[in-house]
């Protein structure tokens, strides 16, 4: 069994992860102030923790909810380089991937 801090922790790292998806989600649904937003998220996160998997992950489903499929692959791939094995940002990277080379490519 943990220890009650590591519960705690973890706990408060999985709490943090679902605010930061859900304050993207709704930055992000306001409108053009988006890239503030992000910016201060990016902060929040890069500044307390930079190897939060959790925040990248929940960050990039909200930026591919608002179809900022680029912006969301890049999150989904800084999640994998700080953990290769993360199942969800794995399966989210390689669906946007596949939506993304099924659309119709911008011609001049």
């Amino acid at each position: 069994m943990r220890a009650p801090h590591r519960r705690r922790a973890a706990l408060t790292s999985t709490l943090v992860a679902v605010i930061i998806g859900f304050v993207a989600h709704a930055a992000l649904a306001a409108g053009p102030s988006q890239s503030g937003a992000r910016i201060f998220i990016l902060m929040v996160w890069d500044g307390l923790r930079p190897d939060f998997v959790k925040g990248r992950v929940n960050f990039g489903v909200a930026l591919a909810k608002h179809r900022k499929i680029e912006e969301a692959i890049r999150e989904f791939q800084a999640a994998l380089q700080l953990n290769p094995t993360n199942e969800s940002a794995r399966r989210n990277l390689e669906m946007l991937q596949t939506m993304k080379a099924r659309l119709p490519q911008a011609g001049p």
